[in-house]
C-alpha cells in the first residue's frame, strides 16, 4: 500500500506533530488523492495545524 508521512516543525526546527498513514493496496489512486486532499483541508479546521506538505 501507499504510505504518507507529514511532520509539523516548531520555529526551532523540532518536530511537534507527525502524521503517518498507510493505505491498503485496494485503495484506488483516485480515492488516495481524495484522502490526501481531505487531510490537507484540515489546516483550515484544526487550530494548531499550520501546514500540510
Amino acid at each position: 500500500g501507499a504510505t504518507m508521512a507529514v511532520a509539523e516543525r516548531s520555529g526551532g526546527g523540532v518536530v511537534k506533530h507527525l502524521l503517518i498513514v498507510q493505505f491498503k493496496e485496494a485503495v484506488t489512486p483516485e480515492r488516495l488523492d481524495g484522502l490526501i486532499r481531505g487531510y490537507a483541508g484540515l489546516v483550515d479546521k484544526v487550530l494548531f495545524m499550520k501546514a500540510f506538505h
